[in-house]
């Protein structure tokens, strides 16, 4: 199942709609932090994009994360170690080819999101729980508990409707996609242009 995508701007937009956030300003970093936070926390397939033979610049053995990095995929032939936001290989100098999922981003370098309701909803949720945690939220109905259950209700929803497909796409996922054990210092590189870092979040709901 293939589902459109459209900038994180949107989610943002309405989020701040549908709570009645008003006037205020919009946090717009933190926003996107959280919107990146629980994409990690669905997971669904289709949230990726692959990208296969990526070519990197080996300097010292070190070579840089492209930006849009998520998880590695099947890269044989090739021996290295993720760390950070870099690449550790047996290669000194060079190039090497890389295959990775990539977060899809727009050309203003925001994040793109799978266009679909499910995912909407689970991703205003999550934003609305970081609030209240906040405290920001002052609605009498609308606390920290009513935003986890809908958040939590919506993440899986979304997560489903992701993984919807097909036996070859399935298939072709399971022989490309490679996962590492997590490394606890590792970040994901930022997905808007003031250079922040999220730490990259493994659990699920």
């Amino acid at each position: 199942m293939n589902l459109k995508l459209k900038s994180v701007k949107s989610i943002i937009y309405k989020t701040v709609r549908d709570l009645g956030l008003g006037d205020r300003d919009i946090a717009w970093q933190d926003y996107i932090e959280w919107t990146a936070e629980a994409l990690q926390l669905i997971d669904g397939y289709t949230q990726y994009i692959q990208k296969l033979g990526y070519e990197l610049e080996v300097e010292n053995h070190i070579a840089k994360l492209p930006m849009d990095f998520y998880s590695p995929i099947a890269n044989q032939g090739l021996e290295y170690k993720i760390q950070g936001d870099c690449i550790l290989t047996t290669k000194k100098n060079g190039t090497i080819c890389f295959n990775y999922l990539a977060f899809p981003l727009d050309d203003e370098g925001f994040l793109m999101i799978p266009d679909n309701v499910s995912y909407d909803e689970a991703l205003k949720w999550r934003i609305a729980m970081m609030l209240a945690i906040r405290g920001e939220l002052t609605s009498t109905v609308i606390n920290l508990q009513y935003c986890e259950n809908k958040w939590v209700f919506y993440c899986r929803q979304a997560r489903a409707v992701s993984n919807m497909l097909d036996a070859d796409a399935v298939e072709r996922f399971a022989q490309n996609r490679l996962r590492f054990k997590p490394d606890v210092n590792q970040y994901a590189v930022n997905f808007w242009r003031e250079n922040n870092h999220i730490d990259r979040t493994n659990g699920k709901y």
